[in-house]
């Protein structure tokens, strides 16, 4: 038995788009020329909520744009956010890229040390001089003249030079102003220069620039967000600089609100930053789902077989997949689910394993319903209820596999969700409507159709559930039966 969750995307450099389970190589297709089109410092904004898989795409598509002989530039923002310094945190990476892509470091190294002069000569607005000042009226302030006097004698100021506060703070931020904004000057000059230098004169106009991604941006804190944005556009904005930012735009709005308060309109305060903005397309659930089930080793899982109608990986992933695009349910939601049904499976003795589509769907409702989940394998209103809201939800997202007015997955759930005694009291009822439509006699909420079209329904629920109690033994409810090992498992995972 293991507990273990995804680890970080890899890409094989030569085969960039191998595990593209998310359909996303098309988008690269397409936005790659965009990319080649631009000749001016441009930032881009990849927008997709949290957890839909932008790193995988990003990186992909890095390692493709590589291969086509683009210099790129991978930065994670969220693994820096502990730095003060957003503009030295990143220059280290373009330092590191650099390196890896085997660039002489010599060009990166410059840069490097062009930002820290800046950052140098942008600095000191209040210096040395000031400090002791800005103490020294501070204590007046809430201390009173008396103490204040022995305040004086620790910090070597006289009462007099109080009154140099204003103009030497006011003196000298002009001055460090001035120099912040020559060496800023400098700076992007230096910086295009050195980017120009990358370049062999061979190099094609339209590679002429390096591609800087950076991602997780919106997880940052608030103000480290804000900072590196800041930077972007004051000291990186220069010709061969373009700057990718995979981002859920709804999130770093929130920190924008966060750092300046809920008056300002973030969105018109991203849009001063972002160039053009680009919404990723949702990924394509079924694949991810393959690629999870590999990734966790799901095949090798004793008691899970080939070609097999409720212990192969197949039936599984089409279950889970079905079940995880009708809750919308994200990337990395999914991974948790994966997370929990490895542990889940590894945990069963002699591959004596929950039948897989059982297990899918009791993971992907517990995950999102798990108080109506229980609520409806106790109460048959309660059961109906949960049924027909994942109906509707079904329908939506697979309409073709509709069977009579009812979602195939929809019947199998009813036959999931109890247990023999329930499907012989199902049955007697069916046989009732039954009577009723061969004897011609009402129904006092349904029409003859309406009462057809539900004993169908249920002849179909209690035939499936019965020949999983012939085939399997099974005699409780499958889905309780899967749930009780959901949550054995997710005890010992909290353990």
């Amino acid at each position: 038995m293991a507990l273990q969750k995804v680890g970080p995307y890899e890409v094989d450099p030569n085969e960039p788009w191998k595990n593209d389970k998310l359909d996303r190589k098309k988008v690269a297709d397409y936005l790659t020329p965009v990319i080649a089109s631009v000749s001016q410092p441009f930032t881009i904004s990849l927008h997709s909520p949290y957890g839909t898989g932008k790193t995988s795409f990003i990186r992909s598509w890095q390692a493709d744009l590589r291969k086509q002989g683009y210099k790129t530039v991978y930065f994670n923002a969220w693994e820096t956010d502990f730095s003060q310094d957003a503009f030295f945190a990143f220059m280290e990476a373009v330092q590191r890229e650099l390196k890896s892509q085997e660039i002489d470091s010599s060009a990166a190294k410059t840069i490097a040390e062009k930002v820290a002069k800046a950052t140098r000569k942008g600095a000191g607005i209040v210096g040395e001089k000031a400090l002791p000042l800005i103490l020294r009226g501070l204590a007046k302030k809430f201390a009173g003249d008396e103490t204040i006097q022995g305040v004086l004698a620790l910090i070597g100021q006289s009462d007099d030079s109080v009154g140099e506060l204003t103009g030497a703070l006011a003196e000298e931020g002009l001055k460090s102003q001035r120099d912040a904004e020559k060496s800023r000057r400098e700076f992007r000059v230096d910086l295009s220069n050195t980017i120009k230098s990358l370049f062999a004169e061979t190099t094609p106009t339209e590679n002429r620039k390096v591609l800087v991604f950076v991602d997780d941006l919106d997880r940052c804190r608030p103000s480290y967000a804000i900072q590196l944005l800041e930077a972007i556009k004051h000291l990186f904005s220069v010709d061969g600089l373009i700057f990718i930012l995979a981002v859920d735009e709804p999130q770093l709005a929130q920190a924008v609100t966060s750092v300046y308060g809920t008056g300002i309109d973030a969105r018109g305060y991203l849009a001063r930053f972002l160039d053009w903005r680009y919404r990723l397309p949702p990924p394509k659930v079924k694949g991810l789902c393959e690629t999870l089930a590999l990734k966790f080793g799901f095949p090798e899982i004793p008691g899970v077989k080939e070609n097999s109608e409720f212990f192969s990986i197949s039936a599984f992933v089409d279950t889970i997949s079905t079940f995880a695009e009708c809750y919308s349910i994200s990337v990395r939601e999914l991974e948790q689910v994966f997370t929990l049904v490895n542990l889940c499976l590894r945990a069963q003795k002699d591959g004596r394993i929950p039948l897989l589509p059982t297990l899918a769907a009791a993971a992907v409702i517990r995950h999102m319903q798990v108080d109506e989940l229980k609520e409806a394998l106790r109460d048959m209103d309660a059961r109906e209820k949960l049924l027909s809201s994942l109906n509707s939800r079904l329908l939506s997202v697979s309409p073709a596999r509709v069977q009579n007015g009812q979602h195939q997955f929809v019947v199998h759930l009813h036959g999931w969700l109890i247990s023999n005694e329930e499907v012989v009291a199902l049955h007697n009822k069916a046989n009732e409507f039954q009577n009723k439509i061969n004897r011609g006699l009402p129904h006092e909420k349904l029409s003859l159709r309406e009462m057809r079209d539900e004993a169908a329904r249920m002849f179909s629920v209690t035939a499936y559930r019965s020949d999983l109690a012939s085939r399997f033994g099974v005699d409780d409810a499958p889905i309780r039966t899967a749930l009780r090992a959901l949550e054995t498992a997710g005890q010992l995972s909290a353990e």
